[in-house]
Formats: C-alpha cells, sequence, structure tokens
C-alpha cells in the first residue's frame, strides 16, 4: 500500500510540474526567454516591422540619415547598426515601451508580435553578431532565473 501511494504520490508530483510548466509558458512573458532567429517567426514579424517600424529605421533596416528638426535619427538595426548590442529584453522592453521619438507598441503589438519583429531584425545580422547578442540575451535571462540580475534579486 505504501509502494503505491508513492508511486501516485511521484505521479502526481511529475504531472504537476508538466502542468505548472505548461501554464508558465503560456504565463510567463514571452519578454523573459531570447529571441531565436528562427525563419518562421522572423515570417511574422516581416509585416508588422513594415508596418510599425520601417517608417523610421527603413525599410532595408538601415536607420534614417536624418532626423525631423535635428532630433536623433533612428539607429539602422540591420549588421551596420549596434542593435545586437543589446539583450533581448532590453530591446524588447523598449519596442514595449518606447523611448525618445519613439512610440510605444504595448498597447499596439502583443508580446507574441514583438518577438516576431526582433526575429525578423536578427535575421539582418552577421552570425557572429547574432552569437554575440544571444550570449548577452542568455546570460540576462539565465540571472532573471536566478534571481541574480543587477537589482540583486530584488522584484
Amino acid at each position: 500500500m505504501r509502494f503505491l501511494l508513492l508511486v501516485i504520490f511521484a505521479a502526481t508530483l511529475i504531472l504537476g510540474a508538466g502542468v505548472i510548466r505548461d501554464v508558465w509558458s503560456t504565463l510567463a512573458p514571452d519578454e523573459t526567454r531570447p529571441v531565436p532567429r528562427d525563419r518562421a517567426l522572423a515570417a511574422r514579424g516581416r509585416p508588422l516591422y513594415r508596418q510599425h517600424c520601417a517608417d523610421c529605421h527603413g525599410p532595408k533596416l538601415g536607420g534614417e540619415r536624418q532626423a525631423p528638426g535635428g532630433a536623433r535619427p533612428a539607429p539602422p538595426h540591420d549588421a551596420a547598426g549596434s542593435t545586437y548590442e543589446k539583450p533581448d529584453a532590453g530591446l524588447l522592453a523598449l519596442i514595449r515601451d518606447g523611448k525618445g521619438r519613439m512610440p510605444a507598441f504595448g498597447d499596439t503589438l502583443d508580446a507574441r508580435q514583438r518577438r516576431a519583429v526582433l526575429a525578423f531584425i536578427k535575421r539582418h545580422w552577421t552570425s557572429a553578431q547574432y552569437q554575440q547578442q544571444f550570449v548577452l540575451s542568455r546570460a540576462e535571462w539565465q540571472e532573471r532565473l536566478d534571481g541574480t540580475g543587477a537589482d540583486g534579486g530584488r522584484p
């Protein structure tokens, strides 16, 4: 009888962990995980980028040469830019919250759409740039999981 109860308990733990994982992947903000350089995801991001980003950052991601009124030009997101030097969480937050002349897209694009736009941008980087940026993003993600981020793990 004890063995049967132990087996039932173990099965409940295993199944419970699977349910928790599935619920977590649904509820956890997509913006906490690194964005892959996935072709299908980038394909979903292409029309979103063209609709929401291309006017300032250029249809080929080359940025602006000059901005209206002497403002800071929108930076390039292609291999000539420096977007790859920032981790995903920061880039996704920038898309969501905006900064300076860049509008916030948090109410316009959901988390999955923002990830798709970033995947589209990443497809324009060199492999070396993608690898460098992936290492940054993965390290930041791991710090968040471990609670050892720059804020010392405080909420």
